[in-house]
């Protein structure tokens, strides 16, 4: 983001190469560790939000379950009105937090992905200027395009 401090200079890169660094796995750990504390309180709510999903799935099967033993017992009292409404309420929960859950995906998605190109820019403005120039502006695209795409294509 844009006034936050740039990325941690990787030692491990190296300074005279043709074509622009890769950085090293550890790096990139520590990278994704980062952009994860950075968008936190987003995060816990995205995990907060697909836990009640979740449960909220779990509840017909179980209340199936239950009626399906009372029948196998010969129970007279079924209670198929209270048992109805339940997993109706259960699925109407199920259905708005499974479409937050995707909401709140895709702009965590989409907030960590400016904010890696953000940083991209940021790293490779400050690479020494002959990397960037036998590089060439080819390699410097691709990494924005392709590689940027594909992480994106990960995360969504």
């Amino acid at each position: 983001m844009i006034g936050v401090v740039p990325p941690a200079y990787d030692p491990a890169v190296p300074t005279t190469a043709g074509t622009l660094p890769v950085g090293a796995p550890a790096t990139v750990r520590a990278y994704v560790a980062e952009l994860l504390s950075r968008h936190r309180r987003a995060f816990l709510l995205l995990i907060t939000v697909n836990t009640v999903a979740v449960i909220a799935s779990m509840v017909g099967p179980y209340l199936l379950g239950g009626l399906v033993e009372r029948v196998s017992d010969r129970e007279r009292e079924l209670h198929l009105v209270p048992t109805a409404g339940f997993f109706l309420l259960a699925l109407a929960v199920q259905a708005v937090f499974v479409r937050q859950v995707r909401l709140r995906g895709a702009m965590l998605g989409e907030r960590m992905l400016a904010d890696l190109r953000e940083d991209f820019l940021v790293r490779s403005v400050g690479l020494p200027p002959g990397v960037l120039e036998r590089a060439g502006t080819g390699d410097l695209l691709s990494r924005i395009t392709t590689d940027i795409d594909r992480l994106g294509n990960a995360m969504r």
